[in-house]
């Protein structure tokens, strides 16, 4: 990528479908694993997830490309990112995966109908791609723990169904997992760590 418009050339040129493929199979052993009680196991796969380039630039994607609040600046004022700007992104998400510190959050007042003002706190395009990638190592183990009767997809059916990753959690169960990650992902997190969650 020797200039500007080779940027947006390879960025078109990714094999997507391929590093969702990618992606999943990391997933499902997570998930395999938590389902066998193999806590050990499915710790080290997650730490693949968050060391590998398909989640690194699936979760780029989603907060630049997929998601509906994409185009919401955080506290940086950025609202979307050029394509240079999305692979140096992932070369920041590979040296700081584990260092990452959030950059604060914007807080936007939202009008309520009776009146008051309800705050939506937006976090940065960079903090939204690190938050993506921590949930797709968390995600899995997480679906492994519902209940058969949970409502949702499961694990066979996303596999079975959509043939790509779809496991879901919500936003709040999403921060409470993002809370306990320090603690899954390193026995040193404590110190290994100083990144501020919300």
């Amino acid at each position: 990528m020797t200039h500007n418009t080779s940027y947006s050339d390879d960025w078109k040129d990714i094999r997507w479908k391929q590093l969702q493929k990618t992606l999943f199979r990391l997933q499902k052993r997570i998930f395999k694993a938590i389902r066998e009680g193999d806590k050990a196991k499915a710790k080290r796969i997650q730490k693949l997830v968050l060391s590998s380039y398909a989640a690194r630039m699936l979760a780029i994607r989603q907060v630049t490309q997929l998601n509906q609040g994409r185009k919401t600046a955080g506290i940086d004022g950025k609202k979307a990112l050029t394509f240079k700007e999305r692979f140096e992104l992932e070369e920041t998400l590979k040296l700081k995966t584990k260092t990452w510190k959030h950059q604060g959050l914007r807080e936007i007042p939202i009008p309520k109908k009776d009146g008051t003002k309800r705050i939506l706190k937006v976090p940065t395009i960079a903090d939204r791609a690190w938050q993506c990638l921590v949930k797709y190592a968390l995600e899995p183990a997480h679906e492994a723990t519902f209940h058969p009767r949970s409502y949702g997809l499961d694990q066979g059916e996303a596999h079975t169904t959509h043939k790509k990753p779809c496991f879901y959690i919500s936003e709040k169960a999403l921060m409470e997992l993002i809370k306990e990650f320090l603690n899954l992902i390193s026995a040193n997190a404590s110190t290994a760590y100083h990144t501020k969650l919300y």
